[in-house]
Formats: structure tokens, C-alpha cells, sequence
């Protein structure tokens, strides 16, 4: 057995009253208690050695890391270097490239120093800096009590043999003598109480200890990890880079050339290009999309690996004969890729235009998704109507290269990287060479944009292409078509008059928002005034419940709980008439750091259908501020925060309500306890609540703890128990839980405990009965009633746990549907379905998906 384990069984025994011996049980408490200094200063060292590596700025986000790198540096230097040099020359293209594999470098970099901040080094920090300087403190704590107490009780032993000598004399002891022994006894037996009490927090802090130790070995394996990973990475680009290199340079032709150049095509403006030919796309744009649509959308690597200079000559002078002359470069999609690449280049004028650069860059620093999305579209209506055009059929196309970036990895930050540089680069003014036309290539502002606008394509340029808008260019017949060109409106179309905001007051009959406006100014954080939904109550919301389906109309009586497979005609006959949906998050929309399949496409289609979603979880580790960057990051577009309600805001709101009544500030409602993490505590203070242990006040004027508020805790301790405990001995002291998940699933298929387990030993502990916010329980809804007055008639519930999503559901009155690739299974719920208890019965779904991708074929494109 192991030294946790031997520990664990020990303390066990000690809580169950069984004998344990006093010399094995000191035995262990050593071993483990030697080990904490070693580990407090393996931490700090390693921490402090690990920060050195480190070549970025620490704690700076992603863009500032970058730029501050050498390796940015490097590429920069590049950049400058290739400016001046032939672009067809060797020595150009080489230059180009690593430029461009340098700025690739410095990402990957940026990412692996951000990753083990986070997963190490701040770990680290915590453990050297609190966890086990905690311990070590009450190690001294503890030896100052034990030297307390042998010096009364040596005061003790003294005092009593005096008292048995005047006995002795005969002269009975005096009735001081006997006081003052009276007095050494009583203090003898309270500081004799303060050891065992504090020898007990010690050693649970040293039972703690042992039980973490595997997780702290952890760090270091996560270090080697984020290592190995960055490793992997980098070494796959540089392969990548290496591979085009060679081939390049392995031309026996010379770099440079006399052919006559391509009249009208290459190197003339736009403007005159269109003119001279008649067109509204340029034809190698055209010409080039049409040939990778047919032939190049699988392709891995597209844009990033070169063809030969011989090739790209020959397909150059090719364009001016028409489609017959391409059709032997169909079968070479990497060289009509550098073919667009080079007409963009080469350019006078970049097809993003000179005069919109400043505004363009200006975009890159906006932080908001949305108000990003919304300076586009108005930077966009500002471009002259060849370039809206020309950079709306481009930027619609790389959106579909995008989309397949599972086969041909180019997602679109690495479709930026690479092809950005050819769309946008700053004019280069008179008396200032050293300005490059060719900088945006290690540009984080310029990458920035280009992904900006892929990402965001249909947003902003909305409707369908029609690619092949000549009728020129038909694949040949031996040609493998990997994507079909799509005919659904003309194009190209006109660029917007004027910025794309709708006059005040107007709104479209396909806006999500007409349906789902907030009854009160949608904010994430309540008011001053405190109003808001009733608090939950201790009770089976029977009641409340009754109501709501009495007003659940068509939705609830068109599928009573029958568990029944949505798929064909039922999909639209549900989704139909649904103005909005809620959904859960963890096992519905992502799994881990995943998100699952079809998801946000599901609610981009939802978005694009004139329906709302909204996201309620009982997930009180994060804050909402970070769910919707979470969100952002698993590729959700257009999350807000006032669309989430998470059981910890759910919360905040309501300890907001019961202390503050009508109060504006917590100064005088008292303080809360917070058995949570950080996420959970912002989401307090956020509500204008003081947290316990945060910025206390001189002693004797310390405030009550008015409430223990129990969350998602993983650094849950005996002493926060006992604490906790201590708090709630005033009855006027409430005890409030997020939600009461038992337990949470891990990727590895393990468990690890929930809110409610830790709630449940709260409880015990202390004799009370918690107040519990989040699902099942109907006060998230009634948040969400309040802020958006939804229709519970028209609303559908999702989610995939039966006894917090679908109960959730069934006592807000919504139809609910159950997806299984999260916690429960479809057998638990044919189970209750079975029962006869109509408890039971409650937690079975309306319907159930395999999966919430397979609700799309019932919403309208």
C-alpha cells in the first residue's frame, strides 16, 4: 500500500473511533511531514528556473507576446530583405518563406509559454506561495502551543507539590494557594484543548497534502507535455517549410525571365483589368477559385507549399488562351494557388486598398467579437465597388477552403498567415524606404483581419456565390470535383451604400433579438436596485411547475414525455414553431476542450433562423465573463454574456437580493463565505458582495458572515469544512449551494465530485439544509424570464443529464429533448419511462437526439 494510502486508512481509523497505534500513525505524520519543505522549495526553484525560460513578455496577452519575441524580430528583418529582391529569385523566395515560417514560429512559441503559465507555472507559484507555506505555518503554530503548554504544566506540577508540602506541614493550604491552583488547572486544560485542536488541522492539512502529492507530480508531466507539444508543432512547420524550399531551389532554370509579360492581367490595377476585359471578378481570381474548387479542397497545405517558378510562368501565360489552355494545371492545385497568390501580389494597388490600411489595422485591436464583426462590415462598404467584389468572391471562397480544414489543415489563421500578406501591406512613402509594401507578411494586425473576415464571412458578405459568374470554366471530366460551385443569387453585388447598422428603432423580421428583447436594459451585472426573480425555495416546485405547463401550449401538448427519436418531419414539426432554445453546455455543446461536431454550426443556423439561444449551466467553477471566451475559442460566434446564466452568477444574484434588499453597496449586509474558485468569487464581488477574508476591517469591527455559499471547490480542506461549520452556527447565516451535481465525468472516463457531494458533507456537518440555485431548481429561469420575458410555450429545453437538464425542463414547462453525448443514457430514461412513480417519470425527455448536430435538417437555411 502506498504512503496516501497507509495515511488515508490511518485518518479513516481515527474518524471511526477504531485504535490505531500511537507510534504507526507518528510514523506516517513524519514521513509526510519531511517531505513538505523539500516540496515548497522544489516548487519555487523549479518555478523560478521555468520563468527564466521564458522569451515572451509573462502575463501579456497573445498579440503583445508576439510581437515582443525575437523570433517576430527575425521575421521582421526578413521581410525588409525580400522587399528589395526579384520575387521570382531563388534567394526571394526563400527570404518569403522563412519570413513566413519565422512569424509561424513566434505563435507557436507565444501559445507554449501561454499554455505553461497557465497549466505550470501558476500552479507552481500557488503551491511555493500558499498551499504549503500554510502548512508550514501551522507546523510553528502548533510547536508554540506544545511549548505553552509543558511551561503551565510545569507551572502546574510546581504549584501542586507546593500545595502537598504545606499540606504535609500541617498547615492546610490557604484559600490564594488553592485558587491560583485552580486557575493553573483550568488554563492547563485550555491551551491543552487548543493543542489537540490544531494538532488535528495539522494533520489534516498533512492528510491533504498526501492525497494532492500525485497531483502536484502532475505539473511536471503537463510541463513535459506542453513541451513535447510545442516541439511537435514546430517541427511540422518547419518540415513544411523545408519541403517547399528544396523543391524551389532544385529549379535548374534561372530566376529571372524575358518573356513578354501577360498584357491586362498581371501588374496592371484592378480597375483597368475589369475595363479592358469587360468583367466584374479579375479572370486569375476567377479562373484560379474555380480550378481549386474543382481540384484543390482537400488539398493539404494549399497556399503554404510553392510550385515550381517554371510551372507558375507557364500557367501565367496560359490565362490569356482561355479554359482550354488550364486544364493540364487542374491536376497541380499548389501551383494555381501560387498563381492567385502572385496576382495578388503584384497588384499596384492591394486589394484591401491603401487608403483603408490605418482603419483596417484599427480593426485588429478591438477585443469584442461583435464590435470587431461590426467594423469590418462598415470598413467594407468603404472600399470601391471592384474591390468589394473582387475581396467578397475571394474571401466567400477561403471560407469554403476553411471549412474543410480537417483534411486540408488550413484553418482560417493559417489561411491568413499565408495569404493575408498578398491582400493587404502599407503604401511606401517617399523618404522612407526602410517602410515595407510587403510587412503585413509578419503582421499580427493584418493575420488578424484576414482571419477576422474568413471566420465571418457570411456575416459579413451575406448571401451565396455564384464562383463560376462568366460560365467559363468547367472542370474537365477527368477532373474529381471536390467542392461544386453553388448557384444561388448573382454576384458579384454592390457593396452596402452606407454603414450596415439599421436606422433606429428598425429591425428585420429574421433578427434573433426581436423575439427575445430583455424586459429590463440587458446587463450581466444587476443594478444598484435590487429586483429580480423570487428565491428559490426547499421544495419540489410542484406548484410552480403546474403553472408553467398550464401555460406551455402548443410545444408541450404536441410532445408529451414519451422519449421519443427526433428525426424527419418531427424535426421541423418541433423545431417549427420554437422561438428559442436552452441549452446546456458540458456533454451538449463541447466536451472537454472539444467542441461536439455540428455545434456551432447548429447555432449559427439557429442565429441566421430567427431563433435565440440561451445557455444555462450549473457550472460554478467558471465565470460567465470566461464561458464566453470559452465559447469564442471552440469556435461559437456571436455568444454574448448576457445570453449565459451559470448557477454561479444564478447565485450572486440571489445572495445579492436576500443581503442587500434595497441597499446599493455590501458594506453593511454582512459578508460571504465562498466554498468555490475564483470564478464563483468574481461572480460575488461582481454583485456588489464582500467575500469573507478579503479586505477585512480593524479588529473589533469585523462584519458577520451573513452566508456559506458551496460551489465547485477542488481545494475543498477539513479547515474550510470546520469553518464553514462555524459560521452557519448563526442561525441567521444562510447556506446556499450553486447546484447539486454529485459528480462530474473526466475524459479518461473517471469521476470526480461535484457541488452537491461537497454540499452534502456542508450539511452534515453543520445540521443545515441548503438553499440550491442552479437546475434542477426554477430559479435560473426565472433570471432568464426576467431578463429576456420569454414564452416557456415555444421554448425548448436541451441538455443531457436527466435529473438536473430534464427535470429542469419539466419544472419550467418546456418540451425537453435529450442528447446522449454527455452524462445519461437513452436506457436511464426508458427506465423511468417504465416506472410508476411519477417522480420517475418526471425526468424522462420529450424527445432525444443522438447528438444536437442532428437537429439542423429541421431548420430552414
Amino acid at each position: 500500500m502506498s504512503l496516501s494510502g497507509e495515511l488515508l486508512r490511518g485518518w479513516s481509523c481515527i474518524h471511526k473511533r477504531r485504535d490505531v497505534p500511537k507510534g504507526h500513525w507518528q510514523h506516517l505524520g513524519d514521513q509526510i511531514e519531511q517531505r513538505v519543505e523539500p516540496a515548497k522549495r522544489a516548487a519555487h526553484s523549479v518555478s523560478k528556473r521555468l520563468q527564466a525560460c521564458l522569451q515572451g513578455q509573462s502575463g501579456s496577452e497573445m498579440d503583445k507576446r508576439v510581437k515582443k519575441l525575437p523570433l517576430m524580430a527575425l521575421s521582421m528583418t526578413m521581410a525588409e530583405s525580400f522587399k528589395e529582391l526579384d520575387t521570382e529569385s531563388s534567394l526571394g523566395k526563400a527570404l518569403e518563406m522563412g519570413c513566413c515560417i519565422q512569424s509561424s514560429l513566434a505563435k507557436i512559441l507565444a501559445e507554449f509559454e501561454i499554455a505553461l503559465e497557465h497549466d505550470v507555472l501558476q500552479p507552481l507559484n500557488k503551491l511555493s506561495e500558499e498551499e504549503l507555506p500554510i502548512i508550514l505555518k501551522r507546523k510553528k503554530t502548533l510547536q508554540k502551543l506544545i511549548s505553552d503548554w509543558n511551561t503551565i504544566k510545569s507551572r502546574l506540577n510546581q504549584a501542586a507539590k507546593s500545595s502537598s508540602n504545606s499540606t504535609g506541614a500541617g498547615a492546610g493550604p490557604g484559600t490564594s494557594a488553592a485558587n491560583k491552583l485552580e486557575i493553573l488547572k483550568e488554563e492547563e486544560e485550555e491551551v491543552k484543548r487548543k493543542v489537540e485542536q490544531c494538532k488535528d488541522e495539522y494533520m489534516a492539512d498533512l492528510y491533504h497534502f498526501s492525497t494532492k502529492e500525485d497531483s502536484y507530480a502532475r505539473y511536471f508531466i503537463r510541463l513535459l507535455e506542453i513541451q513535447a507539444q510545442y516541439h511537435r508543432q514546430s517541427l511540422g512547420s518547419l518540415d513544411s517549410a523545408l519541403s517547399e524550399l528544396k523543391e524551389s531551389h532544385s529549379q535548374t532554370e534561372p530566376s529571372f525571365t524575358t518573356d513578354v509579360p501577360v498584357a491586362g492581367y498581371y501588374g496592371v490595377s484592378l480597375e483597368t483589368h475589369l475595363k479592358s476585359l469587360g468583367r466584374e471578378i479579375a479572370l486569375p481570381i476567377e479562373a484560379c477559385v474555380m480550378m481549386l474548387l474543382a481540384s484543390g479542397m482537400r488539398e493539404e497545405g494549399l497556399f503554404r507549399l510553392a510550385a515550381g517558378a517554371s510551372v507558375l510562368r507557364k500557367m501565367k501565360s496560359s490565362l490569356a488562351s482561355g479554359s482550354n489552355a488550364l486544364e493540364e494545371f487542374y491536376s497541380d492545385p499548389h501551383a494555381v494557388a501560387g498563381v492567385l497568390k502572385s496576382y495578388l501580389r503584384e497588384l499596384p494597388e492591394p486589394l484591401m486598398t491603401f487608403e483603408l490600411y490605418n482603419e483596417w489595422v484599427k480593426v485588429a485591436s478591438l477585443k469584442d467579437v461583435d464590435d470587431r464583426v461590426q467594423s469590418l462590415q462598415g470598413t467594407c462598404s468603404r472600399l470601391p465597388r471592384d474591390s468589394y467584389n473582387n475581396l467578397r468572391y475571394l474571401i466567400k471562397f477561403l471560407a469554403k477552403l476553411a471549412k474543410q480544414q480537417e483534411v486540408n489543415k488550413m484553418t482560417p489563421s493559417n489561411i491568413a498567415i499565408v495569404l493575408g500578406p498578398n491582400l493587404l501591406w502599407s503604401q511606401q512613402s517617399t523618404g522612407d524606404p526602410m517602410q515595407l509594401d510587403l510587412a503585413s507578411v509578419s503582421s499580427i494586425q493584418v493575420v488578424g483581419v484576414v482571419e477576422a473576415l474568413i471566420q465571418n464571412a457570411d456575416t459579413i458578405f451575406p448571401g451565396e456565390v455564384d464562383f463560376n459568374v462568366s460560365g467559363m470554366f468547367t472542370p474537365p471530366a477527368n477532373v474529381r470535383c471536390d467542392e461544386a460551385a453553388q448557384v444561388e443569387e448573382p454576384s458579384p453585388v454592390p457593396p452596402p451604400a452606407s454603414t450596415p447598422a439599421l436606422p433606429d428603432g428598425e429591425v428585420t423580421s429574421r433578427d434573433p433579438e426581436t423575439r427575445f428583447q430583455p424586459a429590463t436594459p440587458a446587463v450581466t451585472r444587476p443594478s444598484s436596485e435590487v429586483t429580480g426573480p423570487p428565491a428559490p425555495q426547499m421544495t419540489d416546485d410542484t406548484s410552480h411547475k403546474a403553472g408553467r405547463d398550464a401555460a406551455a401550449g402548443g410545444l408541450q401538448r404536441r410532445g408529451m414525455a414519451t422519449c421519443r427519436r427526433l428525426s424527419g418531419a418531427g424535426l421541423r414539426e418541433v423545431l417549427g414553431p420554437a422561438e428559442g432554445l436552452l441549452f446546456d453546455c458540458d456533454g451538449v455543446l463541447w466536451a472537454g476542450e472539444r467542441a461536439v461536431p455540428g455545434a456551432p454550426e447548429l447555432l449559427e443556423r439557429l442565429r441566421r433562423g430567427g431563433k435565440t439561444a440561451l445557455f444555462v449551466s450549473n457550472n460554478s467553477r467558471r465565470s460567465v465573463a470566461e464561458l464566453e471566451r470559452r465559447f469564442s475559442r471552440l469556435g461559437f460566434r456571436g455568444v454574448r454574456a448576457e445570453h449565459v446564466f451559470s448557477s454561479a452568477l444564478c447565485s450572486a444574484l440571489f445572495l445579492r437580493q436576500r443581503l442587500l434588499g434595497g441597499g446599493e453597496s455590501g458594506n453593511g449586509a454582512g459578508r460571504v463565505f465562498v466554498l468555490g474558485g475564483e470564478g464563483l468569487r468574481g461572480e460575488v464581488r461582481g454583485a456588489g458582495l464582500r467575500l469573507a477574508g478579503e479586505g477585512e476591517p480593524a479588529p473589533g469591527a469585523a462584519e458577520p458572515v451573513r452566508a456559506v455559499l458551496v460551489g465547485y471547490d477542488d481545494q475543498f480542506t477539513f479547515g474550510k469544512l470546520a469553518q464553514a461549520c462555524g459560521y452557519l452556527r448563526d442561525p441567521q447565516c444562510l447556506l446556499v449551494a450553486t447546484d447539486p451535481d454529485p459528480w462530474h465525468p473526466l475524459s479518461d472516463g473517471q469521476r470526480t465530485p461535484g457541488t452537491g457531494s461537497l454540499t452534502a458533507a456542508v450539511e452534515t456537518a453543520s445540521g443545515r439544509k441548503a438553499l440550491v440555485v442552479g437546475k434542477p431548481n426554477t430559479y435560473m429561469f426565472d433570471c432568464i424570464v426576467e431578463r429576456f420575458g420569454i414564452d416557456p410555450s415555444r421554448t425548448l429545453m436541451v441538455g443531457d443529464r436527466l435529473e438536473t437538464d430534464i427535470l429542469f425542463g419539466k419544472n419550467c414547462g418546456l418540451s425537453t429533448i435529450l442528447t446522449l453525448t454527455g452524462v445519461s443514457r437513452l436506457e436511464e430514461a426508458q427506465a423511468y419511462m417504465a416506472s410508476d412513480s411519477a417522480a420517475a417519470k418526471d425526468l424522462v425527455p420529450n424527445y432525444y437526439v443522438d447528438s444536437i448536430a442532428d437537429l439542423i435538417p429541421g431548420l430552414d437555411e
